[in-house]
Parts: structure tokens; C-alpha cells; sequence
């Protein structure tokens, strides 16, 4: 069983797994993951192969992160977005990233968002939120605290409430 098949057993990408695969090359990685990818139907097989690209290859698996969020629907938005915060620059992968929440309901979309951007941790997420959070959510709030919020920027946000109350 090679460590990749051990990978796919596993019900979470375990950080022993993560540190293993990092000792490979990571051309090979990249090379066996889109094979992984591209062979199977299997969806739970590919989400594990976006996120050992998120979490063991990071930056060098760039190229085909754009291509999968150029190509690729929702089935696999919170693996791909994670992949998206690890492996482009933080500007282009949070764009690609909003650009894909926009077909998420106004229901879903404070759990989507929270699962698909925590891993930006952008105070521009923040800025997105203020036009995109139509009503209380407790998943919004945890959002927020892992966008890097300024003490001012809390400030204005009470200030707000304060006038709406």
C-alpha cells in the first residue's frame, strides 16, 4: 500500500500523513495526485487529493490549483478553496474563491464561507462580509475573528448596531 492509498483510508488528512508525504518529492506528489484525480470518480478521493495539495505541496502545486478553479463546480469548493489559501498568492485565490460563493444561498452561505475562507485569514474577507451578511449567524462571527479585524474596525461595526438598535 503505498502512502497515498494509506492517505485515502483515513477519515482526516492526519499531520503524521502530512509530515510523510513531505519528505517526497514533490513533483512526484504532484505528478501521483493528478493522476488520483483525473482517474477516479470517486469524490471523497479526489477532495483527499486537494487537500494533500493544500496542505503537503503549498505553492508548487499552483498551476493546477488554477486550472481545477477554472474548470471544476461546487462538488469540490471547500477542498479547492483550501488549496486555493495554500498554494496562489492570498489576492487570487481569495478572488476565485468569492467569485465561486456567489452561487451559494443566502442559507448556506455563512457555513460555506466560513469553511471555504478561514484559511485566508484576509482582513478583505471582512470587507466582503459587510456587503454579503444579511442577518445574524454565529458562523459569521467566527469568520470574522480569523480575518485579522482591527480594534477600529470593531469599533464601527458596534457603532453600527448601536444606531440600528
Amino acid at each position: 500500500m503505498s502512502l497515498l492509498d494509506f492517505s485515502i483510508t483515513r477519515w482526516f488528512l492526519e499531520d503524521d500523513v502530512i509530515d510523510a508525504l513531505k519528505q517526497h518529492d514533490q513533483q512526484k506528489i504532484l505528478d501521483s495526485i493528478q493522476s488520483r484525480f483525473y482517474e477516479t470518480e470517486h469524490a471523497e478521493v479526489k477532495s483527499r487529493m486537494l487537500e494533500i495539495a493544500a496542505d503537503v505541496l503549498d505553492t508548487f502545486a499552483a498551476e493546477w490549483v488554477r486550472e481545477l478553479l477554472d474548470h471544476e463546480d461546487e462538488e469540490f469548493l471547500y477542498p479547492l478553496s483550501w488549496a486555493a489559501a495554500s498554494s496562489l498568492p492570498r489576492d487570487e485565490g481569495l478572488h476565485h474563491i468569492l467569485e465561486k460563493l456567489k452561487s451559494i444561498s443566502e442559507k448556506e452561505l455563512p457555513l460555506e464561507a466560513f469553511i471555504c475562507l478561514h484559511r485566508f485569514r484576509s482582513h478583505k474577507i471582512l470587507d466582503w462580509m459587510e456587503s454579503n451578511c444579511t442577518h445574524f449567524h454565529d458562523q459569521w462571527g467566527r469568520l470574522a475573528a480569523v480575518s485579522c479585524p482591527t480594534w477600529e474596525r470593531m469599533k464601527s461595526w458596534l457603532k453600527k448596531e448601536d444606531l440600528s438598535a
